[in-house]
């Protein structure tokens, strides 16, 4: 089959089959680097993080794909038959062999998800929500064989599953930016005017210092990807080559980029722009602009928009003039996340949510706040912040990790996505009561509790380095940032 109809078959699904074949043979071997470089980024995100039948829908695929019969007709099929799931009604005419592997498939699938259901009620602690709902993705009405219906709902649930995903993403970068620049507005306006200008020029500072990097090429142009030949292949001193280079990043072999394969052509980019670890640099905008590159790449080259890129598409997108332009890029920090309407709205409703938290004797009030006094940055919740108090933790965070804080989804489940160095930032604001002291530690979960890990701290309001260390008060907010850790907990007691 060729890499068209494979392209089509594919649909919307990005990174669906592991990276697992050797890369082609060029006419001269890239010259090995006395460090080599480490292409994975912890942005680019495995296709079963957001598709939990993925392995299903690999197993269809590739059936499908051995059935020529099948695949000529792919191959002809409309961009809009493949969206709606009309190429569905060509598995009438699949051989018989292929039909008895797709109900071998489809049975196998079924059991899974009865055993899922199965399984949570087995469970004596809190339910697993995401598999109580039927899942969309078969037809459950006829558990026996693999029929018209069945791909098409595989079809349409994959498409819907990848579009909600970037929809889910937009959404909560707009929510990080929002707590963002409400932090930044509390913390001004509990300041004096010394020390509000003095913070103004640290932050004019940090931004210049952000800005200093290398130009950034406009993504997918000749320039772009004319660097990423020269300084992640190893191949400066040769021509740049498309044809060599889309079989260089053709990671599968299957004559397509996927997504990730795509995203994975911004790491030199993204590097000028942010680096792990500086504080002028924010990690959660780093992935955001590996996935507006991807979308803008894929919005110019993937013409028949299938999701994917074909080595026909490529080397027309390097045929066309804009390929040779390079305007350069607008990075997502200059950019306006939100409206003013929005913000405004943002911030009414954390001030609310401050207010009722006093109210309920979860945060202590100023003790020279005024009626009706809206606290500042003293008080402040968002998705990174623990309560902690009454001699135990209010919460424990329990969560999927990203470089520079957890998830707003931290509190669900603990999901691990990778082994780093375990380092943990707490920054305590201030505080008021008396009596306590506070410990933290930062434990890797599942398994036995190790010794407490070294931890870095950061603590503007009290001259004395926080652990162990008298604090006056009786109820702490703490702030968590947790870098570079795997699978972390983070227990905080007073």
């Amino acid at each position: 089959m060729n890499g068209k109809g494979s392209i089509v078959l594919l649909l919307l699904v990005a990174g669906l089959v592991p990276t697992i074949l050797s890369l082609p043979v060029v006419t001269q071997k890239p010259k090995p680097a006395e460090n080599e470089e480490n292409h994975t980024d912890s942005t680019v995100e495995r296709m079963e993080n957001i598709i939990e039948y993925n392995k299903y829908l690999q197993e269809v695929v590739s059936v499908l794909e051995s059935d020529p019969v099948f695949a000529e007709k792919l191959q002809k099929a409309a961009e809009s038959d493949i969206r709606s799931g009309v190429i569905a009604q060509e598995l009438e005419y699949v051989g018989h062999h292929v039909r008895s592997r797709l109900d071998e498939l489809k049975r196998v699938e079924l059991q899974r998800l009865k055993e899922l259901a199965t399984k949570q009620f087995e469970l004596t602690n809190e339910i697993d929500r995401d598999h109580l709902k039927i899942s969309e993705h078969v037809d459950h009405s006829n558990p026996h064989t693999f029929e018209i219906d069945d791909l098409k709902k595989l079809i349409l649930k994959t498409s819907q599953d990848l579009m909600e995903n970037d929809r889910r993403r937009r959404e909560e970068f707009k929510q990080y930016e929002l707590q963002k620049e409400f932090e930044k507005q509390e913390k001004l306006r509990s300041l004096d005017e010394e020390h509000r200008k003095a913070y103004e020029e640290d932050l004019k500072r940090q931004q210049a210092k952000h800005d200093n990097h290398e130009k950034i090429h406009h993504p997918g142009n000749k320039a772009q990807l004319e660097e990423v030949w020269e300084k992640q292949d190893h191949m400066d001193g040769q021509d740049f080559d498309p044809k060599t280079f889309f079989m260089l990043h053709d990671l599968d072999g299957n004559n397509m980029w996927d997504e990730n394969e795509v995203k994975v052509l911004f790491i030199n980019e993204l590097n000028k722009m942010y680096q792990a670890g500086a504080p002028e640099d924010d990690m959660k905008e780093r992935a955001e602009e590996m996935e507006r590159m991807r979308e803008h790449v894929f919005k110019e080259a993937d013409t028949n928009k299938d999701g994917l890129i074909s080595f026909e598409e490529f080397i027309e997108q390097t045929k066309r003039n804009e390929f040779q332009k390079d305007p350069g890029w607008d990075t997502v920090d200059h950019e306006q996340q939100f409206t003013h309407e929005e913000y405004v709205e943002f911030e009414r409703r954390r001030q609310e949510e401050i207010q009722r938290l006093i109210a309920e004797g979860k945060l202590p009030p100023h003790p020279n706040m005024p009626q009706g006094y809206h606290p500042g940055p003293d008080v402040r919740l968002n998705p990174f912040d623990v309560l902690v108090g009454r001699g135990r933790p209010l919460r424990t965070v329990v969560g999927r990790m990203a470089d520079g804080g957890l998830s707003p989804e931290g509190f669900a489940a603990l999901v691990a996505v990778g082994c780093f160095k375990p380092v943990a930032a707490i920054e305590l604001g201030p505080v008021f009561g008396s009596g306590g002291s506070i410990e933290a530690y930062a434990l890797n979960t599942p398994g036995p509790i190790p010794a407490p890990v070294p931890l870095s701290f950061v603590s503007k309001p009290l001259p004395t380095p926080p652990l162990l260390a008298p604090l006056t008060s009786s109820i702490l907010l703490v702030r968590v940032a947790l870098v570079n850790c795997c699978g972390c907990t983070l227990f905080a007691m007073l």
